[in-house]
C-alpha cells in the first residue's frame, strides 16, 4: 500500500472549493475567525485581547451549537504576535473551559520560531494543561503540519472525516486574509 502525498497548490493559492465552504465570520482587529466544515479556523496578528477573547466567545457559542457532532479547532498565531496579558488568558482558559467537552482537537499554528515562538509554546501548552480535557492538542510551525495533523483526532472524536488537501486549501484562504505581521 503505497502512501502518496496528497497533492499540493501554491501557499497563496486556496482550491475553488475550499473558497466556496470557507466561512469568514469575523475580520477586524488583528483576528480573522473562519469556519470549515465543522472546524473552527483562528487567525491572529496581534495578541489576544480580552476584547478580542469575547469575539471568540461568540462565535464559537454559535459553531458549537450548530456542531452537536463535536468541533476541532485551528489557531495560526502570527509571528510576534504577542502574548495575551493575564485577563485575556483567564478569558481564554474560560473558553477552553466551556467547550471542552465538543472539542475533538485543537492545533496551533506558531509562525515565527525563537524566544517568542517558545514561550507562546509554554504558555499554549500551560492553558491546555490547566484545562485538561480529552480533546487532542498539538503545536506546529506551518499550515501543511496543522493539515498533516487534525484530520485523524477530528475524525475518531467526530466521526467527520476531512481530507488533508482540502484542510490546508481551507487554512491557506483564511490564513491569507490576514496580513503576514502585527
Amino acid at each position: 500500500m503505497s502512501s502518496a502525498a496528497p497533492k499540493r497548490r501554491a501557499d497563496s493559492e486556496a482550491s475553488p472549493d475550499a473558497r466556496s465552504l470557507t466561512s469568514v465570520a469575523y475580520d477586524a482587529h488583528g483576528l480573522v475567525m473562519g469556519t470549515w466544515k465543522n472546524v473552527a479556523l483562528h487567525v491572529w496578528t496581534t495578541r489576544a485581547t480580552p476584547q478580542l477573547v469575547d469575539e471568540l466567545e461568540r462565535l464559537t457559542e454559535s459553531f458549537a451549537r450548530a456542531h452537536p457532532e463535536g468541533f476541532s479547532a485551528v489557531h495560526i498565531i502570527a509571528n510576534g504576535a504577542g502574548l495575551p496579558d493575564n485577563q485575556a488568558r483567564d478569558r481564554l482558559r474560560d473558553v477552553a473551559n466551556r467547550y471542552v467537552n465538543q472539542l475533538a482537537c485543537l492545533c496551533h499554528v506558531v509562525e515565527g520560531s525563537g524566544f517568542w515562538a517558545s514561550a507562546l509554546h509554554s504558555f499554549l501548552t500551560g492553558l491546555h494543561w490547566l484545562t485538561r480535557g480529552p480533546y487532542r492538542l498539538h503545536i506546529c510551525s506551518d499550515l501543511r503540519g496543522a493539515a498533516q495533523w487534525v484530520p485523524e483526532p477530528h475524525e475518531r472524536r467526530t466521526r467527520v472525516s476531512l481530507a488533508e488537501v482540502d484542510l490546508e486549501d481551507a487554512l491557506t484562504y483564511v490564513r491569507a486574509r490576514a496580513p503576514r505581521h502585527a
